[in-house]
């Protein structure tokens, strides 16, 4: 499946609102902590963004809008670190 198909999934079946969404992920590089909390901070500060995530192709770009009139706002993000297996 190509990566733009994950987003051009029925929207119907994503739902809108206030949510609480649990990641549980190996962050090795800890980029995605660093996104997520750079998306609170543009929500916190009422600024809107576009998130070009670039998958190596042109055709393959896919945006994603962060609105920062507070529709788009993230109450927090805590990070537990888990023991190593």
């Amino acid at each position: 499946m190509k990566i733009r198909k994950l987003f051009e999934q029925d929207k119907s079946q994503v739902k809108k609102g206030r949510k609480r969404i649990t990641i549980l992920c190996n962050d090795s590089g800890g980029e995605l902590e660093k996104f997520l909390n750079w998306w609170k901070a543009m929500g916190d500060i009422g600024h809107s963004a576009v998130v070009h995530c670039d998958v190596e192709q042109k055709s393959d770009m896919v945006k994603i809008f962060c609105d920062g009139d507070g529709a788009d706002r993230t109450e927090s993000i805590t990070v537990q670190m888990l023991e190593e297996k």
